[in-house]
């Protein structure tokens, strides 16, 4: 799982031992990679950065329920 913001990605991987816990495990990657990237592209030292950040994060819980919809169970 990767997210990418201004041409640099931040990835994240998670494993699991049962098929039933790849949703779950999906969206903790997600939501970490996602963070993480909205972190490196709106630092808070940066002009806007703090307001930039928190509507970059806005996105979050969007973003990473279309990516793991494919494991909805």
């Amino acid at each position: 799982m990767c997210a990418e913001f201004t041409g640099i990605q931040d990835c994240q991987t998670r494993c699991v031992r049962d098929v039933a816990d790849k949703k779950h495990a999906c969206r903790e990657a997600c939501q970490t990679a996602f963070g993480t990237a909205c972190d490196r592209a709106f630092p808070a030292s940066g002009e806007g950065g703090s307001t930039n950040f928190k509507i970059c994060l806005s996105y979050l819980q969007t973003s990473c329920e279309d990516t793991c919809k494919k494991f909805r169970g």
